[in-house]
């Protein structure tokens, strides 16, 4: 008795680990479905409520009743666009935030590459720029230490009415956000620039990183009996 009673709880488990097969599953066209949205993710999920995110985003691009939002788990989202133009709208406003906390929108793509929603656009203000250096290359090799660049707003030949440069950048959000990085002109003179991040609100205090605030920093002396908790993003 005790024999056939191992035999079936042993059965039983092998039957529970198998996968179970579907008999029908419905063909989407994924491309035809997802084509026209944006994949996104929280950086600081503890702060930013994904249901409240669902409903307010539409609000705040404007696209109310045209944009549909999907909790995928409580970072990782979606957003479904009637129109390309919209879509494109908020692509190229730049970074986003929600409840003053970063977030990360790319373009559906079918095969996203390595580093898909590791990257955010930010239009950067250059301050302090010797005067020697107003030129494009000079330019994009200051900020290209900050993020890969993807357009300047900046034209030699044209007046320059504000104290500043600005550059957009793709910025590994892994990274720290630098407010100034000192460079080494050829002659050995060196020179203190000053970074702004536009549309961007909190960071962490300790170490300048997006994802999370200066409590939960393991690179705070004064938080590290976190460590066995708290993973360093």
């Amino acid at each position: 008795m005790d024999f056939a009673l191992d035999k079936a709880l042993k059965e039983m488990t092998l039957e529970e680990n198998n996968p179970i097969k579907l008999k029908y599953v419905p063909k989407l066209n994924a491309r035809e479905r997802n084509g026209c949205s944006l994949m996104g993710r929280l950086l600081n999920p503890g702060f930013q409520k994904m249901s409240s995110l669902i409903h307010d985003m539409p609000r705040y691009w404007r696209v109310y009743e045209r944009c549909r939002g999907i909790a995928l788990s409580n970072e990782a989202f979606q957003f479904v666009f009637d129109s390309e133009s919209e879509l494109q709208t908020v692509l190229n406003a730049g970074a986003w935030t929600y409840e003053d906390w970063s977030m990360v929108l790319e373009r559906w793509v079918e095969e996203p590459p390595e580093n898909y929603l590791k990257t955010i656009p930010i239009w950067v203000r250059m301050r302090n720029v010797p005067l020697v250096w107003y030129d494009a290359e000079a330019i994009e090799e200051i900020v290209g230490h900050l993020g890969q660049v993807t357009e300047a707003a900046f034209d030699p030949m044209k007046p320059q009415s504000k104290g500043f440069v600005r550059v957009k950048i793709l910025f590994d959000v892994s990274k720290l956000l630098s407010n100034s990085k000192e460079f080494e002109l050829p002659e050995g003179e060196v020179v203190s620039i000053k970074f702004e991040y536009e549309r961007i609100r909190k960071r962490c205090y300790s170490c300048q990183r997006l994802t999370h605030d200066k409590s939960k920093c393991l690179y705070d002396p004064l938080n590290r009996h976190l460590g066995a908790t708290v993973k360093i993003p």
